[in-house]
């Protein structure tokens, strides 16, 4: 019987031991907390992005040209659509000078918390840097935020203008034979568009004298109202007039599904193809979360189609990039551009 008993006792505390191991390893194992999906976002590349707490204000995009242009008239397609992705007003406000240095000075004057933004083309976070007429280089000329899209340049008159010019080579013969004497108006001095002239005028053998205004919108006027032989601008901002017939289009700076059948500038042997940018920055030092974020907004924003035609409807062919893509792109146009000007004479090398 005393055996029986003390069997029983050593099966019980057996099992009382294997029941408490069990409650220790429950115990002790950890899993990971659940996700909250509100807190993140996906970006174009699939991968999870963490919502800040941001933006808890309205939102400023500076554009360094002035209203009614091409850069002027994206930035306010991306605006509105910012406004109701992110649940805050965002508010173009155009600071047009110095071919967008103005603009851009100001935008750097600003806290990097991403409250202060700029749409704008190459001139003024590379051109003008390289020409010296900034107070900041290219690396400190803001927070590159995302690659929005391209727009070749287009060479045009008017259609009635009074020097009877219908094609290129009606334009190459006048300018050889009257030195200087034929004008065509730019949206800025050493912008994309003034440079793309600068290069195919001088391989071409020409002499055309530019006239740099403050912005696209001041070119179109210019030559409509006969002040000016011929304006070179992105395609976004003359693809309304050659469309409607009141402007013809000489010659493209690159080819474009926008105008399959336009002339090219890069038919004369040597003329190098030229294509304007637009992108979005920030103020210097913004948080790479806000960065990342604010880049997968515009990603998100660009891939809805009423955008994409409203900015096809602008000449602009839709182009997302991150905010990699857009240094990168800074890096190589740094270098055509400086080959641009170096070829134009004013730059040595």
């Amino acid at each position: 019987m005393k055996r029986t008993v003390r069997m029983l006792a050593m099966v019980l505390a057996l099992c009382l031991l294997l029941c408490l191991a069990a409650c220790g390893t429950t115990a002790t194992t950890e899993t990971d907390p659940p996700t909250d999906p509100a807190n993140e976002e996906t970006d174009n590349a699939g991968n999870n992005v963490e919502t800040p707490d941001w933006p808890k204000k309205n939102i400023t995009i500076v554009v360094g040209y002035s209203a009614g242009g091409d850069t002027d008239l994206a930035a306010r397609v991306l605006a509105d659509a910012m406004s109701r992705k992110l649940g805050v007003s965002v508010i173009v406000e155009n600071l047009a000078g110095g071919s967008g240095v103005v603009g851009r000075t100001d935008l750097i004057s600003n806290p990097g918390d991403g409250y202060t933004l700029m749409f704008d083309q190459p001139g003024s976070p590379i051109t003008q840097v390289l020409l010296g007429n900034t107070t900041y280089t290219i690396e400190e000329g803001g927070t590159p935020v995302a690659l929005v899209g391209i727009s070749p340049c287009a060479l045009c008159v008017a259609a009635d203008n009074s020097k009877g010019i219908a094609t290129m080579d009606d334009f190459i013969a006048y300018a050889k034979d009257h030195p200087g004497e034929l004008t065509y108006a730019v949206p800025g001095q050493f912008t994309s568009a003034h440079l793309a002239c600068l290069s195919a005028f001088d391989t071409l053998g020409i002499e055309v004298t530019s006239v740099p205004t403050d912005g696209t919108a001041t070119c179109v006027t210019e030559v409509l109202g006969d002040h000016v032989d011929a304006l070179m601008v992105p395609y976004s901002g003359a693809s309304q007039y050659i469309e409607s017939g009141d402007m013809i289009c000489l010659g493209l700076s690159a080819e474009s599904e926008f105008d399959e059948d336009a002339p090219l500038l890069t038919d004369y042997e040597g003329v190098s193809e030229y294509n304007t940018w637009y992108g979005v920055w920030a103020s210097n030092d913004l948080d790479p979360a806000i960065t990342d974020y604010l880049s997968s907004v515009i990603g998100e924003i660009l891939e809805d189609e009423e955008i994409a035609s409203s900015m096809y409807d602008l000449g602009i062919e839709i182009s997302y990039g991150d905010a990699q893509v857009i240094q990168d792109t800074i890096t190589e146009y740094t270098d055509i551009i400086t080959d641009a000007l170096v070829a134009a004479g004013v730059l040595s090398e």
